[in-house]
């Protein structure tokens, strides 16, 4: 699989994860919980998007 290269479809992606975030942060979770879930959604966008390689 490629990378992400379309800036609307990145964008969108960021703006999404974004607004993950703020449900995450504003959830009744653990602030470790939250950090987790945060941290694995940012490691995949940014690995859609070519920033990283696993």
């Amino acid at each position: 699989m490629g990378t992400l290269r379309d800036r609307q479809v990145v964008d969108y992606i960021r703006q999404e994860f974004e607004r993950y975030c703020e449900l995450v942060n504003a959830s009744d979770r653990k602030p470790t919980t939250k950090t987790t879930y945060i941290q694995h959604a940012d490691r995949f966008v940014r690995w859609l998007t070519g920033e990283i390689e696993i």
